[in-house]
């Protein structure tokens, strides 16, 4: 099997066929072609004219960074008002408006803040879920991101499109903070805001 000698013709000397055309029959298991063509394709992409193409593609099967999470007193929620009705109906879509105070020791960032990948990895978001009476929880539904970091002492105003749910009932209605990919503000034990909500 042919490796250039260095740029700028390593590059051209490498291609599926080449690569796969050189190994031996006894060879061609599935996982050491894939593995090798890989990794020479990392290698051709670095030589050349575009050595920082290599560079991404190798960098991107690294892992991510990991999340730094909030200390302990960061998980810390006052709830400053709702706007949840007293009744929604069946299926419907309601706006509601949610007021918060970052009561804790730490700067609560939003997706666009956060210098993760994904985004939202370490962001706090608000989220919801319905508590029918007698029966186990819903799932959470969909997050709703703060518009800017949120440092101790101050509030955040978001509005939230609630869901309700297709069966009519008596049910609680639950917001919480989230962390994502770290822990739930629930989890830490902060306090959640739960409206007792008739489904009609």
């Amino acid at each position: 099997m042919k490796i250039g000698a260095g740029p700028p013709d390593c590059a051209g000397s490498l291609s599926p066929g080449n690569v796969l055309g050189s190994l031996r029959p006894e060879t061609k298991t599935p996982s050491a072609v894939s593995l090798l063509v890989a990794l020479l394709w990392v290698a051709a992409a670095s030589c050349g004219p575009f050595p920082d193409r290599g560079l991404a593609l190798f960098s991107s099967l690294r892992p991510a960074p990991s999340v730094e999470p909030l200390p302990d007193e960061g998980y810390r929620v006052e709830w400053v008002s709702n706007t949840v009705p007293g009744t929604v109906k069946a299926g419907s879509r309601t706006p509601v408006r949610i007021t918060f105070k970052n009561v804790g020791v730490a700067v609560w960032l939003d997706p666009a803040s956060t210098g993760n990948q994904p985004p939202d990895a370490g962001a706090v978001r608000i989220t919801y879920r319905w508590l029918p009476s007698g029966r186990r929880p819903l799932d959470y539904e969909a997050r709703v991101n703060l518009a800017s970091p949120l440092p101790p002492g101050q509030s955040a105003t978001l509005d939230v499109s609630v869901s309700a749910p297709s069966a009519p009932g008596a049910y609680r209605l639950q917001f919480d903070l989230v962390q994502e990919f770290v822990a739930w503000f629930e989890g830490m034990d902060a306090p959640r805001l739960i409206v007792p909500v008739r489904v009609l």
